[in-house]
């Protein structure tokens, strides 16, 4: 696998899933607008994993935390 599709993954199997929920088969839709709704949903999904990962990282370390401020 290249780092695109790497990448595109998350967001091929999360569009595929909805447009599954709203009965549409992937190859009724235009292959243009699947790129475009598998790369939002990529960008979604990639930056949770990274707003959570420096959240983790955040905590691990103690920083963030208001212990101890008034």
């Amino acid at each position: 696998m290249t780092t695109s599709e790497i990448f595109f993954y998350p967001g091929i199997l999360l569009t595929n899933l909805l447009l599954s929920i709203f009965e549409f088969a992937p190859s009724d839709v235009d292959p243009a607008l699947h790129w475009v709704l598998s790369l939002i949903m990529s960008l979604l999904v990639w930056n949770t994993v990274f707003n959570a990962a420096v959240a983790m990282i955040k905590k691990a370390a103690g920083f963030g935390s208001n212990q101890g401020h008034y």
